[in-house]
């Protein structure tokens, strides 16, 4: 029996794209800082911890890459932006 489980570790941000860890930060302080950046940014997103409400209410064109659980209403409210969680969301 072979059992395959996806990585959560994240990869280095590309050149110029924004780099969070939920580690030591908030929610409220990520979502802030999602909704700032101008169409066409880029966001990694480390260390999730399956807290609720990440990548709320995001209208820029932005890409954002979850590495790790999410918790329930991630990406909610989205209006513009393309947000993948690499691992599971409530």
């Amino acid at each position: 029996m072979t059992t395959t489980v996806e990585s959560t570790t994240a990869p280095a941000p590309a050149a110029g794209a924004l780099a969070f860890d939920l580690k030591g930060a908030g929610v409220r302080e990520l979502n802030r800082t999602l909704h700032a950046p101008a169409d066409g940014g880029s966001c990694l997103v480390r260390n999730p911890g399956g807290k609720h409400s990440i990548a709320v209410g995001v209208n820029a064109r932005i890409d954002v890459q979850v590495h790790g659980h999410a918790g329930y209403y991630a990406a909610g409210m989205n209006q513009g932006g393309s947000i993948t969680i690499h691992g599971n969301a409530g």
